[in-house]
């Protein structure tokens, strides 16, 4: 996983037949509207959560890439973001 900017990228390892292993783009999040600034998994591994200098935070499906929601309000950038043990 890395971010580039207002983009997450996220890639998987893959195996061609003739080529030692190799990592793969899986899937790019986008939808931030100024710098991602924190990137963390969700416990039990099928979300994502990226934290933005645009004040959000966005909750994405890890599998598919499908944004699940985006939580608004905070009036400064979001530096840090942290789950419950629980995964909400």
């Amino acid at each position: 996983m890395g971010f580039d900017g207002y983009t997450v990228i996220i890639r998987c390892l893959g195996q061609h037949s003739h080529l030692n292993d190799f990592w793969l783009e899986k899937f790019t999040l986008n939808g931030h509207s100024n710098s991602v600034t924190c990137v963390t998994w969700s416990p039990d591994g099928t979300k994502l959560g990226s934290a933005s200098a645009d004040t959000t935070v966005k909750i994405w499906n890890a599998l598919s890439g499908e944004l699940i929601m985006t939580l608004e309000g905070h009036s400064d950038w979001v530096v840090g973001l942290d789950w419950s043990p629980d995964g909400t």
